[in-house]
């Protein structure tokens, strides 16, 4: 079984990056909370391939922040 927990839905959503240049008053990562926690930088197509390899019930991913 995947690290995704598993559910009705087929679908999930993935930031591509934790940096955004955008300055949302309401966004965690405009008050470096993200940075703090996860670090700056981009998904690597490794670790996408791995989420995809391991979960195969999901059937849709919406990529966000690329």
């Amino acid at each position: 079984m995947g690290w995704l927990a598993r559910r009705e839905t087929t679908a999930i959503r993935l930031e591509a990056s934790t940096i955004c240049q955008l300055k949302c008053p309401i966004c965690p990562t405009t008050e470096g909370l993200i940075k703090q926690q996860l670090g700056s930088g981009f998904l690597e197509f490794d670790a996408f391939r791995r989420i995809v390899d391991e979960n195969p019930w999901v059937h849709g991913i919406e990529l966000s922040r690329g």
